[in-house]
């Protein structure tokens, strides 16, 4: 995890979060392949926590 969140990708993702942010400090995280990373698995897995927005 701590490879992938320094790695060119998530710098790429992460510059792109404002345009898909509601404005709230949730994140999410979770062990899995490469090929389970996808926007539409993490808003998913986000959309499931318990909670609501920060």
């Amino acid at each position: 995890m701590f490879a992938f969140v320094g790695s060119p990708a998530h710098v790429r993702a992460m510059g792109q979060s404002s345009s898909i942010s509601r404005g709230t400090s949730n994140v999410i995280s979770w062990e899995g392949s490469e090929r389970e990373a996808t926007w539409d698995e993490a808003a998913k897995r986000l959309g499931s926590e318990a909670g609501g927005d920060l």
